[in-house]
């Protein structure tokens, strides 16, 4: 059977769409549908980048390109795993792992999805086609706003000219049928995130014409970005790969104080060469931790199959080292000093001091 969806503007479409198909049609309501909708992808969107849409709903977890329907894989499960190691062998993991790798879904949205499907019959009371309307909503209850509406035309085998004959009286009614990916971006849009927003990648807009001080600010000011965005995040101990962008982004901005010791006053950069230096010792301990335990299966793969299990009370006295780790950084990441050199970068980037510059 063919599918055909149509973006509904508003939820009012829905009596005027059946109003105007009843005056042709014997339409025949089934019971309402809830289910449960909740879009996942990572920190740094792997998976929106690569044109995927991953969402759960109910209890099955389904992989589609956006924009499209058809299902490319999917995984009946009542919890969705967190880490590729944590889902089950088959088509879905080997699909995403080697776009998401080590980093952890992370759930963007959720919502509450309600659908009304009607039968068209004909004169022999036959299903000649059927008819969902969708209106999803913010789970929250504070929340009453549509995210979006939509109505799915389903032909049935041996009847596609009445699906036909639907489809154009919907059309006469001013709806066109869509391929547009629509309750994603707009669930996004509703909830306030940005798709692709984040990366830790170095993309600028550097230009021949740009001095080497403008071009070295500019690289500065993205980093500044990526380690505000991770610090801000790494209390919440939701992926270890967001401590390592902080890192890598403070690495990069520390070599680049380097290569600017002709450019800046001597004085400036020896401070911040300073600071940072001590900002990146901060998590040394923790991101060592993460490593061991991260390579755990590695580690317990050398072991011939006797001793494996031998080795489980180091990684249990690892991991309780790893949150007192974490606690000893969160507190060092609100203290007074970490605020003070991160302001003190800033007001430097605002206002990049081009007076001290040295001939």
């Amino acid at each position: 059977s063919h599918t055909i969806k149509f973006n509904l503007t508003s939820e009012d479409l829905e009596n005027q769409i059946r109003n105007h198909l009843a005056k042709q049609y014997q339409m025949k309501k089934e019971a309402t549908i809830n289910g449960r909708l909740i879009y996942y992808d990572t920190f740094d969107w792997r998976l929106f980048n690569k044109s995927f849409v991953l969402y759960a709903l109910e209890d099955e977890l389904i992989l589609r390109k956006i924009g499209r329907d058809r299902k490319i894989h999917s995984l009946g499960t009542k919890t969705v795993p967190g880490f590729i190691w944590e889902f089950p062998e088959g088509d879905l993991k080997q699909h995403l792992e080697p776009v998401i790798k080590m980093r952890r879904l992370l759930r963007l949205v959720d919502l509450t999805s309600r659908i009304t499907p009607y039968r068209i019959l004909n004169k022999d009371e036959k299903t000649v086609a059927k008819l969902c309307f969708e209106t999803i909503r913010p789970r929250s209850r504070k929340d009453p706003k549509t995210v979006g509406a939509q109505l799915w035309l389903k032909s049935i085998k041996g009847y596609p000219k009445y699906s036909k004959k639907v489809k154009n009286q919907i059309e006469s009614l001013g709806i066109t049928s869509s391929k547009d990916e629509e309750i994603f971006l707009q669930a996004m849009r509703e909830s306030g995130r940005d798709p692709g927003s984040y990366s830790s990648k170095l993309h600028l807009p550097l230009t021949p014409d740009m001095s080497a001080e403008e071009a070295t600010v500019e690289i500065w000011r993205f980093l500044f970005q990526v380690i505000k965005i991770n610090a801000a995040h790494i209390e919440q101990d939701i992926d270890t790969e967001i401590l390592h962008d902080f890192r890598v982004a403070i690495r990069r901005t520390r070599s680049a104080l380097v290569w600017n010791k002709n450019i800046f006053s001597e004085k400036t950069i020896a401070r911040f060469q300073k600071n940072f230096s001590w900002v990146g010792k901060i998590s040394n301990e923790l991101r060592d931790l993460d490593v061991y335990l991260l390579k755990k299966d590695e580690y317990k793969a050398m072991l011939s199959a006797v001793l494996r299990d031998d080795i489980d009370p180091l990684f249990e006295y690892l991991g309780k080292k790893r949150a007192a780790s974490l606690r000893k950084a969160i507190r060092i990441f609100n203290s007074k000093k970490y605020r003070r050199i991160m302001q003190d970068w800033q007001s430097f980037l605002d206002d990049p001091q081009y007076d001290l510059i040295s001939g």
